[in-house]
């Protein structure tokens, strides 16, 4: 449903004059690309809304549009290392005693059915599948108890990865370098509230490459819930609506594994989370040019 123009005719509705009206949606409509700070004003609206008086211009089906990154310009967005008890074991690891963060750069969200563009100068990039945490509320030095106050929601991620450029130099992990190319952070396929994953921590979450699946866990794995990781994310750097934290991926990636598996062109990398659904995209060659995807 197109909030945008079911706004507009809500206005109406409610008495105010169309040039009010056209003005707040605009407004709301430059707004919305940071969707998590006025998700409450479209909550409050659809409370209010009778399905009855959706005009049909308004209703589109799935396979009739094309999904964007369900947050497409995030302030900030937070990784966190080793954050599974099984990936930690099969890279021979010890599991860490506080959460190992690191950053993505913005510029890297693509959202579903988008290329993963492999950088000709790269031959190691590697997959993570990652439940990613929405920040809805801004918060600062946030207690445990209070941190899921602070969160919208849930999505997919893809923590794709240069190793090449991760564990490439000797005596530095270069994480946020590594991780922050353009198109390394799929995210999607869209953002499901809190209110209907009562416990992010007891979600299938798998990976399947042309097909394979490469990985296959539970968020029950994770070392750091996801109130704990708010709150000490939160120590000094103030979350933003808008904000994404992945979580950290299971075991099953690909430079752990007896040969290793990197990504290559052509393949299908496909993400599904129990309660969330499926992310898939395809992977191409910088400077390929590939129809009918």
């Amino acid at each position: 449903v197109d909030l945008i123009k079911v706004y507009y005719n809500f206005l109406i509705k409610k008495g105010i004059s169309e040039k009010k009206a056209v003005e707040l949606t605009i407004d709301l409509s430059k707004r919305s690309e940071n969707f998590p700070s006025i998700w409450l004003e479209l909550k409050n609206m659809i409370k209010d809304l009778d399905k009855r008086e959706i005009p049909e211009e308004a209703i589109y089906k799935l396979d009739e549009i094309q999904l964007k990154p369900p947050i497409e310009k995030p302030q900030k967005i937070f990784g966190v290392g080793l954050n599974y008890m099984d990936h930690a074991k099969e890279t021979g690891r010890e599991p860490p005693k506080k959460p190992m963060i690191f950053f993505k750069s913005p510029s890297a969200i693509v959202g579903p059915g988008d290329y993963i563009i492999l950088p000709n100068h790269l031959e190691k990039v590697d997959y993570e599948a990652e439940l990613v945490v929405v920040i809805g509320k801004e918060c600062k030095n946030v207690e445990v108890e209070f941190a899921m106050d602070c969160v919208l929601g849930f999505t997919a991620g893809n923590d794709v990865s240069a190793r090449d450029i991760q564990f490439g130099y000797k005596g530095h992990t270069l994480h946020s370098w590594s991780k922050s190319f353009d198109t390394f952070a799929p995210i999607g396929p869209w953002i499901v509230t809190k209110d209907e994953i009562l416990d992010p921590h007891n979600l299938d979450i798998e990976l399947k490459l042309n097909g394979e699946t490469m990985q296959s866990s539970n968020t029950k794995e994770m070392i750091f819930k996801i109130p704990y990781l708010v709150s000490f994310i939160s120590k000094g750097i103030a979350l933003k609506p808008g904000d994404l934290i992945f979580t950290g991926t299971p075991s099953g990636v690909g430079f752990a594994r007896n040969p290793p598996r990197f990504l290559k062109s052509g393949d299908v990398v496909e993400i599904k989370i129990e309660k969330i659904g499926s992310l898939k995209n395809r992977v191409i060659k910088e400077g390929e040019l590939v129809e009918g995807w």
